[in-house]
């Protein structure tokens, strides 16, 4: 996992652990997210999407203040 995900991930981590239901706990074992797989960071918003979006759109913000740059290069190529 990118560091800068882990980062925001901790951060959040209170939020996360009061919004989150047991069906997106499990999905994050079944697809072994939990154990910080590379793609990891984007599945925890892929699954925060439907029921949580305040908290995926925070954690989309902070990522969006930790790396600028490089967003909004991805925007001009």
């Amino acid at each position: 996992m990118d560091p800068r995900h882990k980062e925001i991930l901790r951060k959040h981590r209170l939020d996360l652990s009061q919004s989150i239901d047991d069906t997106i706990v499990q999905f994050l074992y079944q697809e072994n997210i939990l154990t910080e797989s590379p793609q990891a960071f984007g599945t925890v918003l892929n699954s925060l999407e439907e029921e949580v979006t305040w908290v995926r759109d925070e954690l989309l913000q902070d990522l969006a203040v930790s790396q600028p740059i490089e967003i909004s290069l991805k925007g001009l190529l």
